[in-house]
């Protein structure tokens, strides 16, 4: 094999790391991305949950004093892009 061959082939070799590295590197940009907006969600609704609990614990407080409870129900929280 000669020199000007060996050079094509390292060449080539160096271009197909690239590429795959490039394509790599956008997969873990869409993967961490879809990670963050379901993490995102996660939290929303979780802390819907805290919101709903604690809404509930002051209507029982209410009920159980006798006390007129009027405050309303928390919303859900909306789907949010991130």
């Amino acid at each position: 094999m000669g020199n000007a061959t060996i050079f094509i082939l390292l060449e080539e070799g160096i271009d197909i790391m690239f590429i795959r590295l490039r394509e790599s590197l956008k997969r873990d940009k869409r993967l961490i991305s879809k990670g963050r907006a379901e993490a995102y969600q996660e939290a929303y609704q979780e802390a819907y949950r805290e919101m709903q609990a604690a809404w509930e614990q002051r209507r029982r407080e209410a009920e159980a004093k006798g006390i007129e409870f009027n405050e309303p129900r928390p919303e859900p929280p909306k789907n949010k892009k991130s």
